[in-house]
């Protein structure tokens, strides 16, 4: 009577065991699923920034090649200045031999626009280092 006393309370430990191993299997369940719903969203999201980082990518390749396109149309504008310039000068010089002071003028501003347009092609390699 003794020993069936001893087992009803084993049984009742091994019970009561059971019990509390059945609520860690599903309290570990659930938290092995909100584990799988996390990482879920996180691939979502890690896909959502793979994808913009790819557009940033392309519009930095569209960025670069306008640029560059600005840059041979700005050289070809230099270009075509000095080409201007040194006709202009050209036409000067011819002007100078008749009256000097007419000469300084035209001189002063032919070189004026000579400078601005070396600024601005300055400008434009400052842009293109940042």
């Amino acid at each position: 009577l003794m020993q069936l006393s001893n087992l009803k309370v084993v049984l009742e430990d091994v019970k009561a065991d059971k019990a509390k191993l059945e609520s860690d299997i599903r309290e570990m369940d659930k938290q092995y699923k909100t584990s799988l719903e996390i990482n879920h969203e996180k691939e979502l999201k890690y896909e959502e920034l793979i994808k913009e980082n790819e557009k940033l990518r392309v519009q930095l390749e569209g960025s670069r090649e306008a640029f560059k396109n600005i840059e041979l149309h700005h050289r070809e504008y230099i270009i075509s200045m000095k080409k201007e310039h040194r006709k202009t000068q050209a036409g000067i010089d011819s002007i100078y031999n008749m009256n000097g002071m007419e000469y300084e003028d035209l001189y002063c501003k032919t070189h004026k626009l000579y400078i601005d347009n070396l600024d601005s092609l300055s400008a434009i390699r400052n842009l293109k280092e940042q």
